[in-house]
């Protein structure tokens, strides 16, 4: 079970999970952003609202990521969670936060908290596989009994700024370790699908999913992926990842889902 603690750097703090005894989470012990406050007082609707517009105001922030997704996280909506943490992995890699209020976390990165948020709200992977971190697994029970198989998909999101359909550093990291997941297991294909947020019209949204959804092609293939390997879709602003009201930019859709698997 798990209790509530945070972590802080300046100018902004950021929470994450630990182990204890109770099943409720803690309230957090500090905070200096307005979306942190209402996290502290419990009043996710308000932390929600606030976190998102940091997110949308300044995409890629390691922290608003981590705190946005705890808060999804603290309403059982880790649909909406995961997303953020593994965009979290990307933005914090080698992000240090001065200072932390656990021991256990003193020397951890902002990575590794949003890892082990995801395998706290994640379910298990099945024995001997890769951690939530990496995986989320999907066991496919072909025959009943000790003979059962286990496959597994290793998504990878790759995020575009507004309007956009060229890759971002962030954006390249992912395709990187996305085409290294197929080398390293050739029978695997990729699955690519292209996504827009919901600003502009259907057939624009849908032409931009579309070129996303190229590029990232493009990228792998440059990457060493076999062409054959890649099956590319896109579906505009049909398929949001965060549900957004008609005309809202919501940075967490524009991207594109790559799966191997």
């Amino acid at each position: 079970m798990f209790k509530l603690t945070t972590i802080k750097a300046l100018p902004l703090t950021l929470v994450l999970l630990a182990g204890c005894t109770s099943g409720t989470p803690a309230d957090p012990v500090s905070a200096q952003t307005p979306g942190f406050v209402a996290l502290q007082k419990g009043d996710d609707a308000t932390a929600e609202k606030d976190l998102r517009a940091d997110n949308a105001n300044t995409p890629h922030s390691a922290y608003d990521e981590l705190d946005l997704g705890l808060v999804y996280q603290r309403k059982g909506r880790m649909d909406m969670a995961e997303p953020l943490y593994r965009q979290a992995m990307t933005d914090g890699h080698n992000v240090h936060p001065t200072v932390t209020t656990t021991q256990w976390s003193k020397d951890m990165t902002v990575e590794q908290i949003a890892c082990e948020n995801l395998s706290l709200g994640l379910p298990p992977a099945a024995p001997g596989t890769e951690s939530p971190c990496q995986t989320t697994m999907v066991v496919a029970v072909e025959t009943p009994g000790p003979t059962a198989s286990t496959s597994h998909t290793v998504a990878y999101n790759t995020y575009f700024d507004f309007g956009k359909s060229t890759l971002t550093d962030a954006g390249q990291t992912q395709i990187a370790s996305a085409a290294k997941e197929q080398a390293e297991n050739p029978n695997r294909r990729i699955t690519v699908l292209g996504k827009a947020s919901n600003v502009g019209t259907d057939e624009y949204n849908m032409a931009l999913s579309h070129r996303r959804a190229d590029t990232v092609r493009a990228a792998m293939i440059a990457d060493g992926v076999p062409a054959s390997k890649i099956d590319v879709s896109w579906v505009g602003d049909r398929e949001p990842v965060v549900a957004e009201a008609a005309g809202t930019d919501e940075p967490l859709n524009r991207l594109v889902q790559s799966k191997v698997q």
